[in-house]
């Protein structure tokens, strides 16, 4: 291979000229500022002796940079004369981690982070957050969660710019908020503490703010005000998103009288002027206003609109052409559909960015998420791979074609990316189909989850078990062939690959357990050892505070297990 071919996300127009030359002094190439047609555009040539380096803006020459690292790993290597000539599908290249569902990395983790994504050419970060941030006079919400400080926020501002990344605020300032309602401070400002449908499941508030409590948005306040002196970026996401309870408790009223759209459309142009009172730019997730879109025009023109959805068939086009008649331009917000899995879903993932970025969308950025949905369960390397696919869909448009190229680059081996795609869809065939043993009502497709994950942690328990024991013996063959022919590349990450594989097939011991009359007496021995190997692994990457939480859900199966047992 020559150093070109390891260039990730690969340039856009390269020509390899004849003669070439060992590279040298490759990080000492200054970068020249030119005139080009296209934001965050740049360019690279090496004549076999020199490197010469041009770029449109601070963002490419930010990108520039980037591919001069990656060459320079290369250093004293004979590499062909060569010109290249890149430029990214969108401006703004971004992603967002969940840090609220008990995960909430290290300082370390977020500098490797910060490294990693502009190595990949991305250049916006965002850390989704409910109750993890360490708010003063909120003590009693973030105590036990390991929050980020200010200090720590601040500290990573600095190193973001310093690598070309946007850090943007990031509160959830209406829904999910479980987690400051419960507490009977803030107990008094919830839409309602009893029963709501959440799309098609029962749960038990509280979940959102009450919208029409002037309370509410005091506390709202009080929460932009502090975040504002952390952030050198001006912007901010106010969430806002899956607010189902409203309308269900005590602005009900309201609601009958003007509308759940109103209602809701009310409560977040406030929020949105209170950012902008302390000099933020608001973004919201626009899911409740794109369900309705006459909502969009009740909405203050300034309000960033982000349209996220995570399935192949998510109608991005829909929205797309929605947010354009009523005069917006948005951000596309696929995902990497690591959550709610152990191994991620392959499938899903590269339709979802293929979807997301197809040329004909006139999105003018995009946002890609991980969530950690009951508990962030799914490991690092894990994200990290699905995060090098996003990557080339930001740069190019369509998920990487070529897998091993991304892999080579974040984990040095071209072959486990492959193996990771693999591993991914290892129960792809049954959560394609549910069976032919399964009941009439049983999702043909399931969503939103893998069917090991969902084996375990069902979203909707009162549906009826997923596959039969034949696809389930197969899944766990599929397992047992990926464990023997995984990549070892450094100790961290061939553990918790590990992990994923023995979690992935004890979630088939319980199926096959369940779908048969033998009874798997180890498994909740198994289970326990499971469980304290994902402890030692969390406290390598992440901070403690929410492994409590995070492991209940695998105290809660023991239990079951146990039970079922008896």
């Amino acid at each position: 291979m020559t150093p070109l071919e390891w260039i990730y996300p690969s340039p856009r127009e390269l020509w390899v000229l004849p003669g070439g030359g060992p590279l040298r002094e490759v990080l000492r190439t200054r970068i020249e500022r030119t005139e080009g047609e296209y934001t965050g555009a740049y360019s690279i040539s090496f004549d076999g002796t020199k490197i010469t380096a041009r770029a449109h803006d601070g963002d490419g020459e930010h990108s520039a940079r980037s591919v001069l690292r990656q060459l320079a790993a290369h250093e004293g290597s004979e590499c062909p004369a060569f010109e290249l000539r890149d430029w990214p599908r969108f401006a703004t290249r971004g992603f967002m981690l969940d840090i609220s569902r008990n995960r909430v990395p290290t300082m370390d983790s977020l500098r490797n982070l910060v490294g990693v994504l502009s190595t990949l050419r991305m250049n916006h970060l965002q850390l989704y957050t409910e109750h993890a941030f360490a708010y003063r006079g909120h003590e009693a919400v973030w105590r036990d969660a390991s929050p980020m400080t200010a200090d720590e926020i601040r500290e990573l501002d600095r190193l973001c710019a310093e690598h070309g990344i946007t850090l943007a605020a990031n509160q959830n300032c209406f829904g999910h908020l479980s987690e400051w309602l419960k507490h009977p401070e803030y107990a008094h400002l919830a839409e309602t503490h009893g029963p709501y449908d959440f799309y098609g499941i029962t749960r038990d508030g509280p979940f959102s703010l009450c919208p029409t409590d002037d309370r509410s948005l005091a506390l709202v306040e009080d929460l932009i005000g502090q975040l504002r002196a952390c952030f050198s970026s001006r912007m901010l996401n106010i969430g806002c998103d899956e607010t189902a309870d409203v309308g269900t408790g005590r602005s009900r009223q309201a609601v009958r009288d003007r509308g759940k759209g109103a209602v809701y459309a009310e409560f977040v142009s406030k929020i949105a002027r209170v950012a902008e009172s302390h000099g933020f730019e608001p973004m919201f997730w626009a899911d409740i206003a794109l369900a309705s879109p006459e909502t969009l025009d009740l909405l203050p023109s300034s309000l960033k609109p982000l349209a996220w959805g995570y399935e192949p068939d998510s109608p991005f086009s829909d929205w797309d052409a929605a947010l354009r008649g009523a005069g917006r331009r948005g951000w596309v917000c696929p995902g990497t559909s690591c959550w709610r899995s152990f191994a991620g879903r392959t499938v899903e993932r590269r339709g979802n960015l293929d979807a997301a970025t197809a040329p004909d969308l006139s999105f003018d950025g995009i946002l890609v998420t991980a969530w950690g949905d009951v508990g962030h369960q799914q490991q690092w390397p894990i994200t990290l791979h699905a995060l090098g696919d996003a990557a080339h869909a930001a740069w190019h448009g369509g998920a990487n074609p070529h897998p091993g190229a991304a892999s080579r680059l974040l984990f040095g081996s071209p072959d486990l990316g492959p193996w990771l795609d693999e591993l991914g869809d290892a129960d792809q065939h049954i959560r394609s189909d549910a069976g032919d043993t399964q009941p009439s009502d049983t999702p043909s497709v399931l969503r939103n989850a893998s069917a090991l994950f969902n084996e375990l942690y069902p979203a909707n328990p009162a549906l009826p078990p997923r596959g039969s024991l034949s696809q389930w013996s197969e899944c766990t063959g599929r397992l047992r062939l990926l464990r023997e022919s995984q990549s070892r590349v450094g100790e961290l990450v061939d553990d918790e690959l590990r992990w994923t594989i023995e979690m992935s097939l004890l979630a088939c011991r319980v199926a096959i357990a369940r779908r048969s009359d033998r009874a798997d007496e180890a498994l909740v021995d198994d289970l326990a050892r499971a469980e304290a190997e994902y402890r030692r692994l969390w406290s390598l990457r992440s901070r403690p505070g929410g492994l409590v939480r995070s492991t209940a859900h695998i105290d809660g199966l023991a239990r079951s297990l146990e039970g079922s047992h008896r």
